[in-house]
């Protein structure tokens, strides 16, 4: 499972539903296309992941940042509940979180992950810790899930990927490593 934030602002999704556009052509799923081609794990292929978001709701036009509907304690909470029921769905072997809004609401689902990726905690910091991958009980998943923190695909730039550490690998090595390392621990 691939878990992002949201799906962009309102301007991309009336084009999205025109037809103007295709979610492909949008700057997150080149960028993660790309992630996924140096990865080069038939685990982690366009093909073999469930993509989805966290959050319900759009951006303000040209806004980046947390999503403006993650303020709301009930919206956050209904967010999380169908969260928690694609788990179910899904029973996902792996779930690589695409950005900070992403990482906070999935470890909302394990007691064990919210130890491990406080809120508000930088990607730098859990880099530091050595806690990129972690393999945890999610909520309504039957097996332990491995999970892991990575940038959000359209942040992937400048001093953002050139902050990124996994073991002695930097930059955009250290997040393909992290994604190598994912597929190995998924079950054949």
């Amino acid at each position: 499972m691939m878990l992002g934030k949201n799906f962009g602002d309102a301007d991309y999704y009336e084009d999205f539903m025109a037809g103007r556009k295709r979610d492909v052509e949008g700057k997150t799923w080149i960028n993660l296309q790309t992630l996924l081609r140096q990865v080069d794990r038939p685990q982690l292929s366009e093909g073999n992941c469930f993509y989805t978001n966290g959050y319900m709701d759009l951006m303000p036009k040209g806004m980046l940042g947390m999503t403006p509907g993650a303020k709301d304690k009930t919206y956050r909470s209904d967010c999380l509940e169908i969260l928690k029921e694609q788990l179910r769905e899904q029973q996902p072997a792996s779930v690589v979180c695409l950005g900070r809004g992403a990482r906070e609401l999935l470890s909302q689902c394990s007691h064990e992950l919210a130890a491990s990726w406080k809120p508000g905690q930088s990607l730098t910091a859990i880099d530091a810790s050595g806690l990129q991958i972690v393999t945890t009980v999610l909520d309504g998943v039957a097996l332990p899930v491995t999970v892991a923190a990575l940038l959000h695909p359209s942040m992937r730039h400048g001093m953002n990927l050139t902050r990124r550490r996994y073991l002695h690998f930097a930059n955009n090595e250290a997040e393909v490593q992290v994604l190598r390392r994912v597929a190995e621990l998924m079950p054949a």
